[in-house]
């Protein structure tokens, strides 16, 4: 299975419909360290958030409304994580309260529709955050 992905390591879709203008918000005090190069794409409230590659749902959390501009908000980020083939995970944090679609351990491909923007956890405006991670740390994220 390893040999299907082979030339196609760290190639990534935006995680969210291509008909959604591309902005992105740089230099966040969030992203120091291990978390370098995470992404955030400013999007409306309620956009769909889309698999950015093929994986398995391996956690989950959509129970919380809350949000806001103060750190005392971060433990409230829903988010989404994917684990794809090659040991990269993919994380998409903010989302809406109970749209995630999929389920623990189901595989997704690349586009499929996951769950909703909803400005939860520590956010100071409508945003994906998106970030790929191997060996605990961020990466640099390779588009298709």
């Amino acid at each position: 299975m390893i040999s299907r992905w082979f030339g196609s390591r760290g190639k990534y879709i935006r995680p969210f419909p291509s008909t959604v203008p591309e902005l992105q918000e740089t230099g966040s005090s969030a992203h120091v360290g291990k978390d370098r190069f995470a992404i955030d794409f400013l999007v409306p409230e309620g956009t769909y958030v889309l698999a950015p590659r093929d994986g398995v749902v391996i956690k989950a959390k959509d129970d919380s409304d809350r949000g806001g501009s103060s750190r005392r908000f971060e433990n409230d980020a829903n988010f989404l994580i994917l684990q794809h083939e090659d040991g990269e995970r993919s994380v998409l944090i903010h989302l809406k309260k109970d749209s995630i679609r999929v389920k623990l351990g189901e595989w997704v491909r690349a586009g499929d529709v996951v769950a909703q923007q909803g400005s939860t956890g520590w956010t100071y405006k409508p945003h994906i955050h998106f970030a790929v991670y191997r060996d605990g740390t961020s990466v640099k994220i390779k588009f298709r």
